[in-house]
Formats: C-alpha cells, structure tokens, sequence
C-alpha cells in the first residue's frame, strides 16, 4: 500500500466517523514535500520542539543533556506543541535534569519568531516545525514507525523521516 493508498483510506474512515483527531489535521493540512533547509552562516539560537515534558522520561532527559551542553555556546529553548505552562515545563525539566540549561517559550511564540535552527523531538512535532522559519533538524532516539499500530500511525511517522 503506497502513501497516498494510506492517506485517502485515513480520510474516508475518519469522514465517515465525522470526527477530528491528531492524524487527521496532519493529513488534512500536510503536503508530505522535505522541508527546505537553508543553514544561517553563524547560528546562535536552537529551539527544541517537544510533543511534551514528562517527568521520568528518558528522551526528555536526552534532549535536556543535549540542549545543556549546546547552552555552552548557544541560546536554548524549549517548545511544547500542545501549549503547556511554563511552570509544568520548569516542574518536569528540573525533576528530569538537576541544572539544565536553557528556557522554556511557547510554540505559538516559536512559530513566529523562529529560530536558526529548530529540532523536531518525535514524529508528531516534525510536522509542527515545517512551517518555522530557521534549519530544521530530527532528533532521532528510536524507529518510531514501530511505537504504535501498523496503520496510518506507521505510516505518518515514517514519512517524517523523508521529510525533515
């Protein structure tokens, strides 16, 4: 089954249920083309996108150990797709990595300032950061096609690994 295959029978289902889930906005608005990359000559500002911070989380504490040694010589945020709290964000950062480095701004904030360059964190957030001004970068950790289901999850994050 191509793509394109999966996609029209993810709409036709999800027409029919008549309601409006995660994977169908991403269907609805994604045209599936790479994003273009175009590297500032010196960048100086690094903003991670996350789908969440959960304290215990292994990759959250990944991304946090990165962005820490990163501080060392860059400006370092940190975005949540689905808007969270700053507090929450601080709670769960400082509960995961005792002295990361960095700061915490909203994604609507990131959307319209951008960054030089911007780190989707999951497959989900890859297709957050297509439309953000600055270099975009995938912080891979594992084949995250295999986390869920085969079925249109597979399939929307794979596709994000020929994308970004």
């Amino acid at each position: 089954m191509s793509i394109i295959d999966c996609i029209s029978f993810v709409l036709d289902y999800y027409q029919k249920k008549k309601s409006i889930t995660e994977i169908e906005q991403i269907i609805q608005k994604e045209n599936f083309q790479p994003v273009c990359k175009q590297l500032v000559y010196k960048p100086s500002k690094i903003a991670f996108v996350l789908l969440d911070m959960s304290k215990g989380s292994g990759g959250c504490t990944s991304v946090l150990r990165i962005g820490r040694s990163l501080a060392r010589n860059y400006e370092i945020t940190y975005s949540i797709v689905h808007e969270n709290t700053e507090k929450s964000f601080m709670d769960a950062a400082e509960y995961n990595l005792k002295g990361w480095r960095g700061s915490y701004i909203s994604f609507s904030k990131v959307r319209e300032k951008g960054a030089d360059i911007v780190i989707a964190t999951s497959w989900q957030t890859a297709y957050a950061i297509k439309e953000i001004s600055g270099y975009k970068m995938y912080f891979l950790q594992d084949y995250e096609p295999l986390f869920g289901d085969y079925g249109e999850m597979y399939y929307l994050a794979k596709e994000t690994y020929m994308m970004v």
